[in-house]
């Protein structure tokens, strides 16, 4: 009797045993499935890491950038929402990845980058670091140049730390020419166009008008009243009108030619402060 019951108590115990090896053996399984697609989520990520690597290495900025963006939103981390913001900003698309700024977990970083949205979008003066830099790149990025050479000047030993290719020195530092000096100046044949730096066109403009002008002499002294006369004096007092008028035109010329110059440049540093941040 002794000997069935504890037989008995034995097989209640292996049983109670086995249960727990079975329970324990399916919670390891269904941990298993729920890591399943994490796992191949990883997997996902790591080949597209490999594609946008593969894109930056051939080349092709344009897919790189798109498919940064969904590295970023997949990931969620700040490596991967910078490289999308850098890559972004370089083919001139920064407006569709700006969302992804909040995103950003490093508090300075987040601040930095919303600078930078600043510079694209806000009219407020931006502030903190790099203020007197991204307020001038601001400026020009918006087309508002009125006092944009007094801001130049003024903080000039700031803005020469950040990188500028010397092209945008040589054209900021051209001085600006004045439309009043150049047309009193065109009074005198050429002189208006060599105040603006037009040396050619200056020397022509003075050869032109006086060589018409000596001939409208000679014919109304040898000929007097003759058509040739009259000729010669109306091309004479064209090309001085034209003298005059294609000044003030080279001078709005060249100020446009610079501000297209000053804004390139401006650009070109602006993405190369982008790709250090």
């Amino acid at each position: 009797m002794g000997f069935t019951l504890l037989f008995i108590i034995r097989i209640k115990q292996v049983s109670i045993v086995m249960r727990f090896i079975n329970l324990t053996i399916l919670l390891f399984f269904m941990l298993g499935l729920n890591a399943q697609p994490s796992f191949d989520a990883d997997i996902d990520t790591i080949q597209l890491k490999k594609y946008l690597n593969h894109l930056k290495n051939k080349g092709d900025y344009q897919t790189a950038a798109e498919e940064s963006i969904l590295l970023a939103k997949s990931t969620k981390r700040d490596y991967s929402i910078v490289e999308a913001l850098q890559l972004n900003a370089q083919i001139d698309s920064f407006h569709r990845v700006e969302e992804l700024i909040s995103g950003l977990k490093n508090p300075l970083l987040r601040m930095r980058w919303n600078q930078v949205s600043d510079v694209y979008a806000s009219i407020v003066p931006i502030r903190g670091a790099d203020s007197v830099y991204l307020n001038f790149i601001r400026r020009i990025i918006s087309r508002k140049y009125n006092h944009l050479s007094e801001y130049y000047v003024n903080n000039k030993s700031i803005l020469k730390s950040y990188y500028f290719r010397d092209r945008f020195f040589a054209f900021s530092n051209k001085p600006q020419k004045r439309k009043v000096v150049a047309a009193a100046l065109s009074i005198f044949p050429g002189l208006g166009k060599l105040y603006i730096g037009r040396n050619i066109d200056a020397l022509g403009s003075f050869v032109n008008t006086a060589l018409l002008s000596g001939l409208t002499l000679v014919f109304a002294k040898h000929l007097g009243q003759h058509p040739l006369t009259y000729v010669s004096a109306g091309l004479a007092g064209g090309f001085y009108v034209a003298g005059i008028l294609g000044t003030q035109t080279s001078l709005l010329h060249d100020r446009h030619f610079k501000k297209n110059i000053i804004y390139e440049e401006a650009i070109y540093s602006f993405k190369h402060y982008i790709a250090t941040l």
